[in-house]
């Protein structure tokens, strides 16, 4: 007994401890996986785009007999009617003036008046040229689509322009001390509008190629930056007028100071009228016909005042130029994705 008891102490002392082996249990998750994996349905979840109708914004009814008139304040942009008054105000936003909510309303305005095409622009001393070209952009038109597929739709294409009354002022109000308006002055005809002559005026705004070297060079030796613009009418060969942001040039020969202008009485800049009246210019004596198509280009910078340039088109209008064409850098349409297929 003893002995079997010494054997059984000595074989404790000597037994190996045990292991573990994991192999079956890896062998059985194996097989787990590939079960889930082979059984399992995988779903994805997607979204459905909802779009909500926009706010119900109450236009309000133009009345008939409409002369549109789009007012360009410091703080809205105003459309009106020249005899019955304000239509609607399009609050500025954060990053200006808001010209989406300007096309909405003008759309508007197009469904009821299908077949007009005329409305004045009225602006306020220190506009800015740029603020009229882009003004002037959405009254005429507006754009549909995307990238390449972009299209024009028409909405008021015959501008005219003129100055805005004093705020609080109707805008046909007569001049004061019942004497006749002044051009261009409250009250009176958009100065574009002004006959010159016998000839009617048109303001057309037509585009130099963005890649052209000759506004690249402008651009660097004149102190001018010219707005950009959605329009496609190409620039006729014409007389140019250069307004930079402190000079005045007719066909490249200095004529004036901006500071000069701002600084001169009357409504004309007399140098400019000088010089558009040399014979080198004008030529044969011409009627009243050829003072219709007689068309003269204006390139200012896009920070230039819109009281010198309403100076500056007053002169070429007097000078007996019936066409004035407005030049501006045309826009790039922007590309999108899949659309630009390499030739």
């Amino acid at each position: 007994m003893r002995r079997s008891y010494q054997y059984r102490k000595l074989e404790r002392h000597s037994r190996k401890p045990a292991q573990l082996l994991l192999v079956p249990m890896i062998d059985i998750f194996t097989v787990l996986v590939t079960f889930l994996l082979m059984t399992a349905v995988f779903s994805r979840t997607v979204i459905l785009q909802l779009n909500l109708p926009p706010p119900q914004v109450e236009f309000k009814e133009p009345p008939p007999g409409l002369q549109l008139e789009v007012m360009v304040r410091k703080d809205e942009l105003l459309v009106a009617d020249r005899n019955s008054g304000p239509l609607h105000a399009v609050p500025n936003t954060a990053e200006g003036y808001n010209y989406d909510g300007l096309v909405e309303y003008l759309k508007f305005v197009k469904t009821k008046f299908p077949e007009k095409t005329e409305a004045s622009i009225l602006l306020e001393p220190d506009t800015a040229y740029d603020t009229l070209v882009q003004v002037m952009d959405h009254v005429r038109v507006f754009e549909a689509g995307e990238g390449v597929n972009t299209v024009q739709a028409e909405l008021f294409p015959d501008i005219s322009i003129g100055d805005a009354p004093a705020p609080g002022t109707a805008p046909n109000a007569p001049a004061a001390s019942g004497s006749p308006a002044a051009p261009g002055g409250p009250g009176s005809p958009p100065l574009a509008a002004a006959p010159a002559a016998g000839a009617p005026v048109s303001v057309m705004v037509a585009f130099l190629l963005v890649y052209s070297t000759e506004v690249e060079i402008i651009q660097n030796t004149k102190g001018i930056e010219i707005p950009q613009s959605i329009a496609q009418t190409s620039p006729k060969h014409s007389v140019v007028v250069m307004v930079t942001r402190n000079d005045l040039f007719v066909q490249g020969e200095f004529i004036t100071t901006v500071a000069d202008i701002k600084a001169s009485p009357g409504a004309l800049v007399e140098p400019l009228r000088a010089a558009l009246k040399r014979p080198l210019l004008v030529g044969q004596e011409i009627t009243e016909r050829d003072i219709a198509q007689r068309e003269i280009t204006i390139m200012a910078d896009k920070g230039l005042p819109y009281e010198v340039l309403k100076r500056v088109m007053a002169t070429c209008t007097d000078a007996d130029y019936g066409r004035i064409s407005l030049a501006v850098i045309q826009k790039e349409k922007p590309v999108t994705a899949g659309q630009y297929k390499p030739v």
